[in-house]
């Protein structure tokens, strides 16, 4: 009689957006005894010579390939802003495929998927706006925005990463019953009340956590986040 190989718990994160698979490597020196396997989009990083996708659909897709899920093994998500809207539409998919499911779902820095609505249009702006954007959500280093020639090799990845986000439209799904958590930053420029609208993907009552700070509140709290997730996943 075969023996039934119990794989450890992983955490699989979703970059946000100009994010490669290194983006959460501060997650991962605070949670040490979880591994955390961060999808490695094409066109950045190790795959900077690979066509970027321009799509959620896409990158979705792509977390499915990349992650090889097996039914032996647990695993959770975690997406920040962009990461958040592949996270959902990935377990979407597994769902529809009859995969394994992600145990919890942990989303920072995103509005309710259901507030997509494809019209999105930063990624269009002229270079000085979009540079403006970019500098406004805090996310990119002034030493960055103002280097020409690093910005010339950044500007595509991003501008792809904003129209995979912005044309982006939600189709109503039955609810997924895993529990979704949420990390806000209160100077974010989602609201709470737009958070909140994760309601009506889960069939559980989410939790609610709220940090000071704008769009990459992250940075400051990745200690208090990553408690919160090992809390959660210790639980299960």
């Amino acid at each position: 009689m075969g023996l039934f190989l119990c794989l450890p718990m992983k955490i699989f994160a979703f970059p946000f957006a100009g994010g490669d698979s290194y983006c959460y490597r501060e997650f991962q020196k605070k949670i040490t005894h979880i591994p955390i396997i961060t999808l490695s989009l094409p066109g950045r990083g190790k795959r900077f010579g690979d066509q970027r996708l321009e799509s959620i659909d896409g990158m979705a897709d792509e977390a499915i390939k990349q992650f090889q899920l097996t039914k032996a093994q647990d695993f959770v998500f975690y997406g920040h802003s962009m990461g958040a809207l592949i996270a959902y539409v990935t377990a979407i998919k597994l769902r529809a495929l009859h995969l394994p499911q992600p145990k919890l779902l942990f989303f920072s820095g995103r509005k309710g998927a259901s507030l997509n609505t494809g019209k999105g249009n930063r990624h269009k702006l002229p270079t000085k706006e979009f540079r403006a954007e970019l500098e406004s959500l805090g996310g990119c280093p002034k030493e960055v925005l103002q280097n020409h020639e690093l910005m010339e090799i950044f500007e595509p990845i991003l501008r792809s990463d904003f129209k995979a986000v912005e044309t982006y439209q939600y189709i109503t799904a039955q609810p997924l019953q895993q529990k979704i958590t949420l990390f806000h930053g209160s100077s974010d420029h989602f609201t709470k009340e737009e958070v909140l609208t994760w309601q009506q993907e889960s069939g559980q009552p989410i939790e609610y956590h709220e940090f000071d700070g704008g769009h990459f509140f992250i940075q400051k709290d990745c200690d208090t986040i990553c408690d919160i997730m090992e809390a959660q996943i210790n639980r299960l």
